[in-house]
C-alpha cells in the first residue's frame, strides 16, 4: 500500500513473464580455404572448356562403356542392317522405327526368323550407334521392345515344329579328341571348364586372381552371355576339386607368364569366339553322333556323366560333387544322361529317370534350360 499517492488499495507486483529456454549462441561460420588446383584438375578444366558440346561427351562415354568386341559387333550389325535397307531402296539405312518394323516383318515373311534374341541384339546395336554418333536417340521405347518381344515369340513358333538336335555330352574320352584338334588356349579353357564343371560363360570370366585355397571366384555371372556385355552380375564362389585346382594353377601360371595382372581374364575370348573355336575343333576331331549336337556346354554335361558313371547311375552324384557342379540333384539327373541315352531320347524314346526320388521328380523341368548357354 502506497501512502499519499492517491493510489491507495492498489498493490504493485512484478509482472508475470513466461519461461524462456536458454538458447545457445551459434558459432561463427569458418570458411575453409582450399588448396590451389592441381595440374590434373587444371587439365580437367581445360578438357571441359574445349568440349564442343555435352552430346559429344555423352557419345564418348557410351562408346567406352562397352568392351571392344561388343562395340565392334554392334557397329557391324548396324552397318549390315543398313546394307539390307539400301538393297531395298531405303538409302538412309535403318534409322527409324518404321524401317525396323518392316525389317522384322520381312525376316518373318521370308522364313529367316529364328527363336533367339537376334532382334534384341540388333535393337541394342542400333541404339548404341545412334548414341555414339551423337544423333537423336534411337526410339528404343516400349513400343519397340514390345515389337521385339512379339517377333521373338513368332520366330519361336515358326520354328517350333522343326526337330532340334539334343545337346550331347563331351565325356573325357571325347573331350581329349576335341582338345587335340583345338588351339592351345582353347584346349586349356576346355580342360578348365571340364575339371571345374563350369558353364561356358563362367570359364571365360575367370581372372588371374580367381583361385583361393579351396574355391574359385567367378567375377560375373552374366557378363559373357548377354548382348549388353558391360552389365556385371553378382560374384560367385564355387568349391574346386584337386584336379580342377591343378588345371587352374596351370592356366594362372601361363597368364602370369604373359604379363597379365591380377584382374585380367585368363582366356581372352568372347563367348562367340569360344563357340566358334570349339565348333571348329569338334568338326576337325570327327566327334559326331546322330541326333546329338556338341557345343561348349556339352563339356559340363560330360563332366557330370563321368561322375555319375564312376559312382554308378543308380546312386548319382554325391553331395560333394553336387557342390562342385553347382547344381541341384534333379538337374544333375538330366545332365548325367549318357550319349546313348540322349540318342534314345532324340529318336523319340522316353527318358528313364526311375532312379530319381519323388522329390527330384518335383524339380522344375526348366532348370536345365536355365543352367547354361550353348
Amino acid at each position: 500500500m502506497i501512502q499519499g499517492s492517491g493510489l491507495s488499495g492498489v498493490c504493485f507486483s512484478r509482472p508475470h513473464t513466461p519461461f524462456r529456454r536458454m538458447v545457445k549462441a551459434k558459432k561463427k561460420t569458418v570458411f575453409r580455404k582450399f588448396k590451389p588446383l592441381s595440374e590434373v584438375e587444371k587439365a580437367m578444366a581445360k578438357a571441359m572448356r574445349n568440349l564442343p558440346h555435352a552430346s559429344f561427351a555423352k557419345a564418348r562415354i557410351v562408346e567406352r562403356g562397352v568392351r571392344d568386341t561388343t562395340r565392334t559387333g554392334y557397329l557391324n550389325a548396324a552397318e549390315r542392317a543398313d546394307e539390307i535397307c539400301k538393297e531395298a531402296g531405303i538409302e538412309e539405312g535403318m534409322r527409324s522405327k518404321e524401317v525396323f518394323t518392316n525389317y522384322l516383318w520381312a525376316k518373318l515373311d521370308t522364313g529367316l526368323a529364328r527363336g533367339n534374341s537376334t532382334a534384341t541384339y540388333l535393337r541394342s546395336a542400333l541404339a548404341f550407334r545412334e548414341k555414339t554418333e551423337g544423333r537423336h536417340a534411337w526410339p528404343d521405347d516400349d513400343d519397340v521392345r514390345e515389337l521385339v518381344r512379339c517377333y521373338n515369340y513368332a520366330a519361336k513358333l515358326s520354328n517350333g515344329g522343326k526337330a532340334q538336335p539334343m545337346r550331347g555330352a563331351l565325356t573325357l574320352d571325347l573331350l581329349k579328341q576335341v582338345m587335340r584338334a583345338a588351339a592351345p588356349n582353347v584346349a586349356l579353357a576346355l580342360a578348365t571348364q571340364y575339371h571345374a564343371c563350369l558353364r561356358p560363360h563362367e570359364v571365360l570370366s575367370l581372372t588371374v586372381d580367381c583361385l583361393s585355397a579351396d574355391q574359385v571366384r567367378i567375377d560375373s555371372n552374366k557378363k559373357f552371355r548377354r548382348t549388353n556385355a558391360h552389365k556385371v552380375g553378382p560374384v560367385q564362389r564355387k568349391p574346386v576339386s584337386h584336379a580342377a585346382k591343378k588345371i587352374l594353377n596351370l592356366a594362372v601360371q601361363r597368364a602370369r607368364t604373359a604379363q597379365k595382372a591380377a584382374g585380367d581374364r585368363l582366356f581372352d575370348l568372347s563367348l562367340a569366339q569360344y563357340r566358334k573355336a570349339v565348333a571348329g575343333a569338334i568338326k576337325k576331331s570327327g566327334v559326331a553322333m546322330e541326333g546329338l549336337a556338341f557345343v561348349p556346354h556339352s563339356v559340363r554335361h560330360g563332366r557330370v556323366v563321368d561322375w555319375r558313371e564312376a559312382n554308378a547311375p543308380s546312386i548319382g552324384l554325391t553331395e560333394e560333387q553336387l557342390a562342385l557342379a553347382g547344381m541341384s540333384r534333379g538337374v544333375s539327373i538330366r545332365y548325367g544322361r549318357t550319349n546313348a541315352e540322349r540318342m534314345h531320347i532324340a529318336n523319340g524314346g522316353e527318358p528313364d529317370d526311375s532312379e530319381s526320388s519323388e522329390d527330384e521328380l518335383l524339380m522344375s523341368e526348366d532348370e536345365e534350360e536355365n543352367e547354361g548357354d550353348a
